[in-house]
């Protein structure tokens, strides 16, 4: 199947047999309004909620993934959040759904998904599990967070869910998501609000929704969703705060260099400093690991919490080998869903339980969904630490497994 653009759209070619037909596909606009709109900001909402595979986490920064959908129009003192989701790792996503042709959609949302995000932080783990209750229409229950992202994994332990997730909250480490149809919002007036708000950890996308109506049987009409990642943040600078009696001053950071990997020396900085309180000697093993990593063709990319070891292949195509994060655990699962749109996951499930015969106690599990499968101990992502004592044998995995990718590409 192959599309190209038309002045109505897309049109779609679907080749039946020999013969090949093509089908036109007319773009979707959200409308405002109430009283019947049939796509309308509440309709978005509720496709986001009931499919949060739609949206592009993984492009923005996939510690946040795969998210579970905690419930929609969470309170806040500012206003109620339009939809939130939680991954495994306590990790919190917040969407804010808006039509692009209001108005005052092009500056004020952004601040209002920040201004939410600020009242976020305020939250103890019980206060924001009583918030989703209410938000569900549902009776106080004790420990409903824990719930939810359990349904997602029978092996999650409730402790390390209810730590990850207290530590996220206080340190306002979040993704927040502004989701339309249609974002025009010039990335320079975005960055003006995201300075306000520098002392939260967060991670910001913006994500344009492309909709296209397919006809269908019996004159139906069927809808192709495109998401389209047009602006993320990759560092968020903060400000450095002097006192001095009897005022306060506000210090611009520092000037940053230019470096080896990722061009972020002061993220990876941070990120060193942070694995440090886990282990001593992790920065300096990891720069060791990095560096062989680098000399296997791959890119090591810091995020805000977490470094990604990223391959640009010659196709156009990306793969990723795993996510280090600053808890000190590996996340490699989207490996097996890149190998999927190769045309065979079982390459991205032979590395995992490559690595799976590296880590005491650890295996390569289904989780029922397509192109799902993930590598844990005892419910949770396996640490990196065990695999950088056998990296001889993690970067044999990792060459094997391009290996296998580029076969996959040339047959």
């Amino acid at each position: 199947m192959t599309t190209s653009p038309s002045r109505y759209g897309r049109t779609i070619y679907l080749p039946p047999g020999d013969d090949t037909r093509s089908l036109t596909l007319r773009r979707r606009r959200l409308t405002a309004g109430s009283g019947g709109a049939a796509y309308d900001e509440a309709w978005l909402q509720d496709l986001l909620f009931r499919n949060p595979e739609i949206l592009p986490i993984g492009e923005i920064d996939d510690a946040f993934g795969p998210a579970t959908p905690l419930c929609r129009e969470l309170p806040t003192a500012a206003g109620p959040i339009d939809i939130a989701y939680a991954s495994q790792t306590g990790r919190l996503t917040l969407v804010e759904c808006k039509l692009w042709k209001n108005p005052e959609a092009r500056r004020e949302v952004v601040a209002q998904i920040l201004d939410y995000a600020k009242e976020i932080t305020r939250f103890s783990y019980q206060d924001l599990n009583d918030a989703v209750c209410r938000a569900r229409g549902e009776q106080p229950n004790r420990n409903r967070l824990f719930e939810l992202a359990r349904a997602e994994n029978d092996e999650l332990d409730e402790a390390d869910f209810v730590d990850d997730l207290s530590r996220h909250l206080a340190d306002g480490r979040f993704l927040l998501l502004v989701v339309g149809d249609g974002i025009r919002e010039g990335v320079e007036r975005i960055a003006e609000h995201l300075r306000r708000f520098a002392g939260i950890q967060f991670t910001f996308g913006l994500v344009e929704l492309a909709m296209f109506e397919l006809p269908v049987e019996d004159g139906r009409v069927g809808l192709i969703v495109e998401p389209r990642v047009l602006a993320r943040t990759v560092e968020i600078e903060r400000a450095v705060v002097r006192r001095a009696d009897p005022s306060v001053a506000v210090e611009e950071p520092p000037a940053r260099s230019a470096g080896r990997r990722s061009g972020r020396p002061l993220t990876e900085d941070e990120f060193y400093e942070r694995v440090r309180k886990l282990d001593a000697d992790l920065p300096d093993r990891l720069r060791d690991f990095f560096g062989r990593v680098e000399d296997l063709g791959l890119v090591v990319e810091a995020h805000a919490a977490s470094m990604v070891l990223r391959w640009d292949r010659e196709d156009g195509r990306t793969v990723y080998f795993g996510i280090l994060r600053d808890d000190g655990r590996l996340e490699p699962r989207t490996i097996v869903r890149r190998a999927g749109e190769f045309g065979d996951e079982q390459v991205g499930v032979a590395y995992l339980e490559a690595l799976a015969g590296l880590i005491p106690l650890s295996t390569v599990e289904a989780t029922g969904k397509t192109n799902r499968f993930r590598l844990v101990v005892r419910g949770r992502p396996p640490e990196f630490a065990i695999l950088l004592d056998r990296t001889n044998e993690w970067l044999d995995a990792i060459q094997r497994t391009m290996d296998a990718f580029n076969r996959l590409a040339a047959d």
